[in-house]
C-alpha cells in the first residue's frame, strides 16, 4: 500500500502514499478551511470515501457551504453519500466523553463500505477542538492506534487540533503520534516531519530536531525553567517578545527579565507549582510582553518523579481581550438599548423558550418582575389569544420561531394580564443560533397598541354609527367637492336626499347642483357657493327640480369645508323637504282671511261655556258645602295640589287661600293618627281604593273627625300621577 501514492490537494504536502497518518495545528476557522477543503476535493476527485468529522469552530451547515466553495456540485456528492460531514458527536463520543472502542469501529465500517462499493480507499478528516484534558491519555493511546494500523490499508488521516486548545506538552503528543505535521508560519504552511516512536534511535535523534523545529515554529511563548527560575530554553517567539536571541534568552532569571523584580510574584504560577506540583494556569497582564496573557506551566519530572523545572506557556490574548472588551461595550450598549428602547423586548434563553425574561418596558406591559422568567411553560399567570381564539405554548410567537426556527413578523396578541386588565401587542419573533447553526433560543420586540386599538374600535364604531345616522337620517345630506376651474360636484348624498329628487344616487354623483334647479336656482347656487368660498355657513330655503319637473322645496343648512392647510375643499348640506309647507302657506293665507270671524264666533261659544262653568261651580260649592263634602287633586308629577273651598272650611282654612301642600296637609292631622293617614295615602299610591276615618286638629285648636275616601289615578304606563280624595264631616 506504501508505494501508492494519492494527490493530497496540499501545496505543502504533494502527493501522498496510502497509510498515512498526519495532523495540522490551526489558530483560525480560515486556517482549517485552508487546509481541509482542498484535501477532501483531492480525494472526492480521485474516487476515495471521504469523511469529515467536524467540530467547532465548523458545524456541519457551515462545513458543507465551505466544501460548496470549491466544490460546486458537492449535493451529488453528498447525495450519493460519497463524502459524509457529522459532527464529533456520532464519531467520538458516547455520553459526552470520548470513547475509543466506538471510534475504531466506526473507522473499520467506513473502510469496509469503502471496498464494498468500489471506492479506491477511505479518506478521513477530524476535527478535535472538542478534546478535552480528561479524555487526552485515552485519545494518544487511540491516535498510536490508528498510526499503527492504517499503514496497512488504503487509508488517509488527518486530524486538525486547535492551537487554541493545546499546551506545550500536548504539541509534543500530537506531533509524536502522527507522520507529520503541517502548522502555518508567516503566513504559509510547512510540513514537518515527526518522530515515529517505534521506530529506530536514529530516527529518534531526527525526531528531535523536528521537534526543536516545532517548538520554535509554534506562536505562543515557550520557556523551560529550572527550579532557579532560570531559562533552560526559549522558543522563538519568547526570545522575540524580550527582544533578544533564543540563546541570550537560556541563563536569565524569568522574574528579574520578565517582571523586573528580585522575587517571583505573588501571582505567578510556578511559584505555585514548586509548592504543590500541579500545573496552574493564570490570566496574567505583564507590559513587558506586550499585554495579556494565558500563562501556564506544567512540571518537569526526572526518572524518579522529582520535579527538575517547568515548561512555561503564554499565550497572547490581546486580541481576545480586545474582543471581549469590545463585546462588553457591546453588551452593555445593547443592554443600555434594550432598557430605554420604548418596546418590550423578551428572549428566550433556551431552544424550548421555559425560560424567558424581557426588558424594563417587557416587564411593564407583563406586569412582571426585573429578571422574571415569564414563559408560559412555567407560569399560567398570563393568557395569550389571538383572532378570539386563546394559543397553546407552543403557538405563541416566542415558541414558534425557536421550536420551528422560523422569522415571525406583525403577530398581534391579547394578552389578560394577571390585573385582569387587556392589553393588545403587536410584534415579530425571530430565532437565535449558536456557532454551529442550532436554534438556542429566540428573541421577540413589540409595541402596546391597546389604544391604538381602542382608538379604532372607537373609530369604527363613531364611523358606523355616522354613516347610520346620515343612511337613515329624515333629511337629504348632499357632499360638494370644490374644483377650481371647474366648480362644485357631487360626491356623496345620502339615500334619502336621492328620494327626494327622484334619482338614484348613482345618478347624482360627478354633477353639479346645477343640473338639478332652474336657471333663477342656478344663479342663487353660484352666489351661494361664493359664501361658502368665504367660510359664510348658512341657511335658506332654496327650489330644486326633481327627476319628473316638480318642485322640491328645501330648507338648506350649509357648512363650507376646507382642508389642513385652509384651502377651500367644498361644502356639506342637511336639505329639509319643506315642499309641503311652502304649499301650505298658500292654503295659510286663504285661512287667516276667515281666521277671524271664527275667532270671534269661537269667542261668543267660550263666553258662553265659561258662564255655564261658573254657574256649575257655584252650585257644585253650594252642593258640598251642605253636605260638608270637601274634594282635593294632588298631582303626583308637579306636587300641586287643588282644594276646594268646602275642603278649605273643614280643615279651618280660609277658602281664599291656595290649596295646601301634602306636608301642611299632614301637620292638620293629629298627632296620633298621622302615621296611620300616611300609611294609607302610600297604599293609595299603590292603586288601593281607600275609606278611613282619622282626626284634625284645626287652626283654633278644636278636634274634628273626618271621614275620607283616596284613589289613585294612573296613566297608559301604570303609573301613578294623581290622588282623588273627597272628606266628609259629621253635619
Amino acid at each position: 500500500m506504501k508505494g501508492q501514492l494519492r494527490k493530497s490537494g496540499i501545496d505543502a504536502i504533494g502527493d501522498i502514499p496510502w497509510g498515512t497518518h498526519f495532523c495540522q495545528f490551526y489558530q483560525t476557522k480560515e486556517d482549517l478551511i485552508e487546509i481541509v477543503v482542498p484535501y477532501l476535493k483531492a480525494g472526492l476527485e480521485n474516487n476515495e470515501l471521504c469523511l469529515w468529522i467536524t467540530s467547532d469552530p465548523l458545524g456541519v451547515e457551515d462545513a458543507k457551504e465551505a466544501l460548496k466553495k470549491s466544490v460546486p456540485d458537492i449535493d451529488t456528492y453528498l447525495n450519493r453519500e460519497q463524502v459524509e460531514i457529522i459532527p464529533e458527536t456520532l464519531f467520538y463520543l458516547e455520553k459526552g466523553a470520548f470513547d475509543q472502542k466506538k471510534a475504531l469501529n466506526m473507522g473499520t465500517e467506513k473502510f469496509l463500505r469503502a471496498v464494498e462499493e468500489g471506492y479506491c480507499g477511505l479518506r478521513t478528516i477530524g476535527n478535535l477542538s472538542w478534546l478535552k484534558k480528561s479524555d487526552w491519555d485515552n485519545f494518544a493511546d487511540y491516535e498510536e492506534k490508528v498510526d499503527s494500523a492504517i499503514g496497512n490499508y488504503r487509508i488517509i488521516s488527518m486530524c486538525a487540533y486547535s492551537l487554541d486548545k493545546c499546551n506545550a506538552t500536548d504539541i509534543i503528543d500530537v506531533v509524536a503520534n502522527h507522520q507529520f505535521t503541517l502548522i502555518k508560519r508567516e503566513g504559509n504552511w510547512e510540513r514537518i516531519e515527526s518522530p515515529r516512536r517505534r521506530k529506530a534511535e536514529e530516527t529518534a535523534v531526527q525526531a528531535t530536531k523536528n521537534w526543536e523545529y516545532t517548538f520554535d515554529a509554534v506562536p505562543d511563548l515557550i520557556a523551560i525553567l529550572d527550579t532557579e527560575y532560570r531559562i533552560v530554553r526559549a522558543n522563538r517567539a519568547m526570545a522575540a517578545r524580550l527582544g533578544i536571541t533564543p540563546e541570550e534568552c537560556v541563563g536569565l532569571t524569568c522574574y528579574r527579565v520578565i517582571h523586573g523584580t528580585d522575587e517571583p510574584p505573588s501571582f505567578c504560577p510556578y511559584r505555585q507549582l514548586l509548592k504543590d506540583g500541579i500545573e496552574h494556569t493564570e490570566e496574567v497582564r505583564e507590559d513587558s510582553l506586550g499585554g495579556d496573557f494565558i500563562l501556564s506551566v506544567l512540571p518537569l519530572h526526572d526518572s524518579k518523579g522529582k520535579i527538575i523545572g517547568c515548561t512555561h506557556f503564554a499565550r497572547d490574548i490581546n486580541e481576545r481581550k480586545r474582543l471581549e472588551e469590545q463585546t462588553r461595550q457591546r453588551a452593555e450598549e445593547m443592554e443600555t438599548v434594550m432598557e430605554i428602547a420604548p418596546v418590550a423586548i423578551w428572549i428566550g434563553h433556551d431552544p424550548q423558550c421555559h425560560n424567558i425574561t424581557g426588558n424594563r418596558m417587557a416587564n411593564e406591559y407583563f406586569e412582571s418582575r426585573s429578571g422574571e422568567n415569564v414563559s408560559p411553560k412555567v407560569t399560567s399567570l398570563r393568557r395569550i389569544f389571538c383572532k378570539g381564539s386563546e394559543l397553546a405554548v407552543d403557538e405563541l410567537p416566542m415558541q414558534k420561531a425557536a421550536l420551528k426556527g422560523i422569522e415571525v413578523r406583525n403577530e398581534e396578541i391579547d394578552v389578560l394580564l394577571p390585573s385582569r386588565e387587556w392589553r393588545v401587542l403587536l410584534g415579530s419573533a425571530s430565532p437565535l443560533h449558536d456557532a454551529r447553526g442550532n436554534v438556542r433560543g429566540s428573541v421577540s420586540a413589540f409595541i402596546d397598541i391597546t389604544e391604538r386599538k381602542k382608538a379604532e374600535e372607537a373609530l369604527r364604531r363613531s364611523e358606523e354609527k355616522y354613516r347610520n345616522l346620515i343612511e337613515t337620517a329624515n333629511e337629504g345630506i348632499w357632499i360638494l367637492e370644490w374644483v377650481p376651474d371647474t366648480g362644485a360636484r357631487t360626491i356623496y348624498v345620502n339615500k334619502k336626499m336621492a328620494e327626494m329628487l327622484g334619482c338614484s344616487r348613482e345618478e347624482m354623483i360627478g354633477k353639479s347642483v346645477r343640473d338639478f334647479t332652474d336657471e333663477e336656482g342656478k344663479a342663487i347656487f353660484e352666489l351661494n357657493m361664493k359664501r361658502r368660498e368665504q367660510g359664510i355657513n348658512e341657511s335658506h330655503e332654496f327650489k330644486l327640480l326633481r327627476k319628473d319637473g316638480s318642485p322640491l322645496w328645501a330648507l338648506v343648512n350649509s357648512k363650507s369645508l376646507f382642508d389642513e392647510t385652509g384651502k377651500f375643499t367644498g361644502s356639506i348640506s342637511m336639505l329639509t323637504d319643506i315642499t309641503g309647507r311652502r304649499e301650505a302657506e298658500t292654503k295659510l293665507k286663504e285661512t287667516l282671511e276667515n281666521l277671524e270671524k271664527l275667532v270671534e264666533d269661537r269667542t261668543l261659544e267660550l263666553e258662553k261655556a265659561y258662564k255655564s262653568l261658573k254657574e256649575s261651580e257655584t252650585r257644585l260649592s253650594e252642593a258640598q258645602r251642605i253636605a260638608h263634602i270637601g274634594n282635593w287633586d294632588w298631582d303626583l308629577l308637579t306636587c300641586e295640589i287643588y282644594w276646594s273651598e268646602e275642603m278649605s272650611r273643614i280643615f279651618g282654612r280660609d277658602p281664599q287661600k291656595s290649596g295646601a301642600s301634602y306636608s301642611e296637609f299632614l301637620d292638620y292631622i293629629h298627632p296620633d293618627d298621622r302615621d296611620y293617614v300616611k300609611n294609607a295615602m302610600k297604599r293609595a299610591i299603590k292603586g288601593e281604593l281607600l275609606a278611613i276615618d282619622y282626626s284634625i286638629l284645626l287652626e283654633d285648636g278644636e278636634e274634628s273627625t273626618v271621614h275620607m275616601r283616596a284613589q289613585a289615578v294612573f296613566n297608559e304606563k301604570n303609573i301613578p300621577i294623581k290622588i282623588k280624595l273627597r272628606a266628609a264631616t259629621p253635619p
